[in-house]
C-alpha cells in the first residue's frame, strides 16, 4: 500500500514539474485525473487485499478450529480405545478366572465321580464276594457229604435241573430228596468227597442284588481205594433276599458229544426229559412272554442274547463254552445255518424273578431238530436261561443247554 502512495506522489511531482516546465494546464488536469484513478485503483486493491487477508485469517482460524476438533476427537477415540482395551483385559481376566473355576469344578466333579464309582464298585465287589461265599459254602458242604448243609444255600422255591433226565424239580425239598439218595449211601460206607472248580464265569447286576455264575466242577467220590470222578457243568442264579444270598435256580449237567447225542437220538436211545409244569412268578410275565415269543424261532432267540462281554453259554458238548454276546451269536448262528436247525417249545416253563425285578430265569424243555446227512434228527434239550432287563428288553446273559442222562447212569 505504501508503495502505491509513493508512486502516486512521484507521479504528482512529475506532473507539477511538467506543468511548471510547460505551463500546460490540460496536462496537469490529465495527470490529476490519472492520479485520482490510480488512487481509486490503489484503494480498491487495498480493500481486496484486506478482504483476502480477512478471509485467509478466517480460513486459518477455521483450520485451527478443525485441527483442535480433530485433536479432541482423536483424544476421545484414544480414550475410548484405552477404555475398550482395559475392558477387554478385564474380560480376559474374568474369562481366565471363570475357566479356572470351571476346570476346578470339572476336576472336583471328576474326583467326586471317581469316589462314587469307587464306592459303588466296592459295594458291588462286597456283594459279589458275599454271594461267592455262598457258592464256596456249597462246595465245602459237598466235600463233607453234607446234603442239608448244601441245601441251606438253596431257596425253598428254587428250580433245579439235575444231571438225570428225571431231575427237573420245583422246590428245594424235592431236590434234597434226590441228593440224599445219591450221597447218603456213599457217606454210610465211608466215602470221601472232593470238589475241584475251574472256568468260573460270573455276572452281577449293577445294584448288587443278583449274581449268576457258571463253572465246571469235578466231584471225586472215593470209596475204599476206588475214586470216581464226575465232571459237571453248573449254572446258578443267586439273589439277595433281605440281606441274605440264596440260590433260586440251578442246573447241574454232564456234557455229551454232538455225534453221540445225534446218534442216540436217531436210535431213540435218549431218555425223554421230565415235563415241566407252567409256573410263572408274579411280575415275571413279560419275561415268560419274551421267551415264548422267541423259542420257536432260532434267529429271534439268538437276538435276545445280550451283547455284553460277560455273556456266557454252555452248549451240550464239552467244548461248547462260549463267552461274549457277539461270539455266542456268531458261533450258534453258524451251527444253525450249517445244520438247518429249528427249535420248538415242549410242555411248560418255570419262570422266576429276583426281588429287584431286573433279573430272572427261564427253565424249559426244547426240541432241537437238525438235519444230519439228509436226516432230520430231534434232540431233547433242557434249557436254563438267566436274563436281565436291559433298557426294558429281557436279554439272556447266561444259558445252560443240557441233555439229561438216563437215571441209572
Amino acid at each position: 500500500m505504501r508503495l502505491v502512495l509513493r508512486l502516486a506522489v512521484v507521479g504528482l511531482s512529475l506532473a507539477f514539474l511538467a506543468v511548471g516546465c510547460k505551463g500546460n494546464e490540460e496536462a496537469l488536469k490529465k495527470q490529476a485525473d490519472e492520479f485520482a484513478k490510480a488512487s481509486q485503483e490503489a484503494a480498491k486493491a487495498q480493500a481486496a487485499l484486506k478482504a483476502d487477508a480477512e478471509k485467509a485469517k478466517a480460513d486459518a482460524a477455521k483450520a485451527v478450529g478443525d485441527v483442535t476438533t480433530a485433536r479432541a476427537e482423536i483424544e476421545k477415540l484414544k480414550g475410548e480405545a484405552d477404555a475398550a482395551k482395559a475392558e477387554a483385559a478385564k474380560l480376559k481376566t474374568d474369562l481366565d478366572a471363570a475357566k479356572a473355576e470351571a476346570d476346578k469344578a470339572k476336576a472336583d466333579l471328576a474326583a467326586e465321580l471317581e469316589k462314587v464309582k469307587a464306592a459303588a464298585q466296592a459295594k458291588l465287589d462286597a456283594a459279589k464276594a458275599a454271594a461267592l461265599e455262598v457258592v464256596a459254602a456249597q462246595y465245602a458242604a459237598i466235600d463233607k457229604g453234607d446234603v442239608d448243609g448244601y441245601g441251606a444255600t438253596i431257596d425253598p422255591a428254587a428250580f433245579y435241573f439235575g444231571s438225570s433226565s428225571l431231575e427237573a424239580i420245583q422246590g428245594r425239598d424235592g431236590m434234597l430228596a434226590i441228593l440224599h439218595q445219591v450221597f447218603d449211601p456213599a457217606v454210610k460206607t465211608g466215602g470221601k468227597f472232593a470238589t475241584r472248580v475251574t472256568n468260573l464265569q460270573t455276572g452281577i447286576y449293577p445294584d448288587g442284588k443278583a449274581l449268576w455264575i457258571a463253572d465246571e466242577v469235578e466231584i471225586t467220590i472215593t470209596i475204599g481205594d476206588k475214586p470216581m470222578v464226575l465232571p459237571f457243568r453248573v449254572t446258578q442264579l443267586l439273589v439277595d433276599k433281605d440281606g441274605k444270598w440264596t440260590v433260586i435256580a440251578l442246573a447241574w449237567s454232564h456234557s455229551m458229544p454232538n455225534e453221540e447225542a445225534f446218534k442216540a437220538a436217531a436210535e431213540g436211545k435218549l431218555p425223554v426229559p421230565a415235563a415241566i409244569a407252567d409256573l410263572v412268578d408274579a411280575g415275571a410275565e413279560p419275561l415268560a412272554q419274551a421267551y415264548s415269543d422267541t423259542v420257536a424261532d432260532v434267529a429271534k432267540m439268538l437276538a435276545t442274547v445280550s451283547d455284553r462281554d460277560d455273556a456266557f453259554v454252555f452248549g451240550t458238548a464239552a467244548e461248547e463254552k462260549v463267552t461274549g454276546g457277539k461270539t455266542i451269536k456268531e458261533a450258534f448262528g453258524a451251527q444253525v445255518q450249517q445244520f438247518g436247525v429249528t427249535t420248538a417249545k415242549k410242555d411248560g416253563i418255570r419262570v422266576g424273578l429276583a426281588p429287584n425285578g431286573k433279573v430272572g430265569f427261564v427253565a424249559g424243555n426244547i426240541d432241537y431238530t437238525a438235519t444230519i446227512e439228509g436226516n432230520k434228527i430231534t434232540v431233547p434239550y433242557r434249557y436254563l436261561g438267566i436274563y436281565r432287563d436291559e433298557e426294558g428288553a429281557w436279554k439272556s446273559v447266561q444259558v445252560h443247554f443240557s441233555i439229561g442222562i438216563a437215571a441209572q447212569q
